[in-house]
């Protein structure tokens, strides 16, 4: 956010996609003075989806940095408690399928 506030032209938009490991310190007083519209999502368009999965699949994105770990489909249960028992110290969850 840091660097994203300053490089939008007045009157930009910044799209926020995804969660923060820590609260961002926003320079309120440039999104004012420059009149920025922020927008937040959680969701991604199906292409965006599609397209994330052929990466990975073709080894063009390397996952290995971005996860904490990897749980078998049968084991979904225990994925969720890692998450409310790690969730501040966990990056990505994959349940594999």
């Amino acid at each position: 956010m840091g660097q994203a506030i300053p490089a939008i032209d007045k009157g930009g938009t910044i799209v926020v996609v995804g969660v923060f490991g820590s609260r961002p310190a926003i320079d309120m007083a440039r999104i004012g003075e420059h009149e920025l519209l922020m927008i937040g999502s959680m969701m991604y368009r199906r292409e965006d989806y599609e397209t994330a999965v052929a990466w990975i699949a073709d080894g063009s994105i390397r996952t290995e940095p971005l996860y904490s770990r990897h749980f078998p489909l049968e084991r979904y249960r225990d994925a969720y408690r890692y998450i409310d028992e790690q969730g501040d110290q966990a990056m990505k969850i994959f349940v594999d399928l």
